[in-house]
């Protein structure tokens, strides 16, 4: 799938993207909410309800459609969201991320 260069970001490769453009916009408005949350709330260590309830409703959403599992591939969404309240697995990066750094460090890798 080619990303059309108004939906690239500036500096980085064009990359696919996993999940459709929705017409309506519906998609566009609920990537500006959730990116609202995350940089008006979640970083200014507010944890509102409503953030919660509104990622689950997007998860929720998302199953709906046939999705398996969500990854958590911001930092601070980990902290609302998590196996127990989302309709969905969660996949948070972050601790894959570490688990794979320890794992690699008690083995005897080296981490570059």
């Amino acid at each position: 799938m080619r990303i059309p260069k108004s939906r690239r970001i500036p500096g980085q490769s064009p990359r696919p993207v996993h999940f459709r453009y929705s017409a309506s916009g519906r998609v566009f408005a609920e990537t500006a909410e959730l990116h609202r949350i995350i940089i008006e709330e979640l970083n200014r260590s507010l944890f509102k309800p409503e953030a919660v309830s509104y990622h689950q409703r997007v998860i929720a959403r998302l199953k709906d459609e046939g999705c398996e599992a969500v990854v958590l591939a911001c930092t601070e969404i980990p902290l609302i969201i998590n196996d127990a309240n989302s309709a969905l697995p969660t996949l948070d990066s972050t601790r894959l991320l570490a688990g794979a750094a320890l794992r690699r460090t008690v083995s005897g890798g080296t981490v570059r």
